[in-house]
């Protein structure tokens, strides 16, 4: 199903639900048709893969925003490309997420202290919705609702609270179709909440690139919050390649009888050539799990 036909079941789902008052049910549908989509793309990709360090599409990993990068290549679908591993030039030239037009929003309306309907994103969003050709919300009032939850982020973030999907839907927060929430069947489906946190792909020297929730990552880093959640959606095949050199490393050290306290800098002494170009090297989040996975008790 093309991107264009989403928006128009989306916006049809929404108006169906203010119509009838059925938000909750129809919330609960786009979900579960959300959490199959993205299993079955998780599912997918992950049976192509034969490398020998894990893939886990459902793992958190805690960053700090301003390592995250604007991808100025290639775009990914945050569901249907989660666990892909892609090769080529998507990853060079990284800009700083503050030459992004959602950061720079945020800094008109909560530190210069404009008005939202002073910001030309309020006017060209504003007209589209009057003249019918919005492509995510239906009316002003809603447009004004989703301001009023930005209002609200940034006082969170800024008194350093950051919800998961997982915390929001404890807190029985309700969203609009699209916005993430609960699925039928929570007990098999609650898995997926992820699929909403901020997601990142990460190029081949471990650069973390924005992929998805440029409006929560923005707001992280004008609250300066030290880290956020996110999961990974795309690898480059070359980081991949790093990480499986990494792991086959580890077990070979594990094979030597290195002790298991004593592995990662036995790690770290093999492979220094490999890791001196790498974001944050051995420590970066994204190879910690292959250490926690081979090494439990350390």
């Amino acid at each position: 199903m093309n991107r264009s036909l989403m928006r128009y079941v989306r916006l049809y789902t929404k108006k169906l639900g203010n119509v009838l008052m059925l938000q909750k049910p129809i919330n609960r549908l786009w979900n579960t048709y959300e959490h199959l989509k993205f299993t079955y793309y998780c599912r997918k990709h992950l049976r192509s893969n034969s490398s020998c360090a894990d893939i886990d599409p459902t793992r958190i990993i805690w960053v700090s925003p301003s390592n995250i990068y604007h991808l100025s290549g290639s775009s990914f679908d945050s569901f249907t490309d989660t666990a892909r591993l892609v090769d080529g030039a998507w990853d060079q030239n990284p800009r700083p997420l503050t030459t992004e037009p959602a950061y720079n929003l945020f800094r008109a309306r909560f530190c210069d202290g404009r008005e939202w309907q002073e910001t030309e994103w309020y006017t060209e969003h504003a007209t589209a919705i009057q003249e019918g050709s919005h492509s995510r919300y239906v009316s002003l009032e809603e447009l004004h609702d989703k301001l009023e939850r930005y209002e609200k982020l940034y006082e969170q973030f800024s008194n350093g609270q950051y919800r998961t999907q997982a915390d929001l839907v404890a807190e029985g927060v309700i969203t609009l179709p699209g916005d993430g929430g609960r699925a039928l069947f929570p007990s098999r489906t609650d898995k997926s909440l992820l699929r909403h946190e901020i997601a990142i792909n990460i190029g081949r020297d471990g650069t973390l690139f924005r992929n998805d929730g440029r409006h929560r990552l923005a707001l992280a880093l004008l609250t300066n919050l030290e880290e956020i959640p996110v999961r990974i959606v795309v690898r480059h095949t070359e980081w991949q390649s790093l990480r499986d050199t990494v792991a086959q490393t580890i077990d070979d050290a594990l094979d030597r009888g290195v002790d298991p306290k004593n592995v990662r800098h036995d790690v770290n002494e093999s492979l220094t050539g490999e890791l001196e170009a790498i974001q944050f090297g051995l420590n970066h989040p994204d190879l910690e799990p292959l250490f926690e996975r081979r090494l439990p008790d350390t």
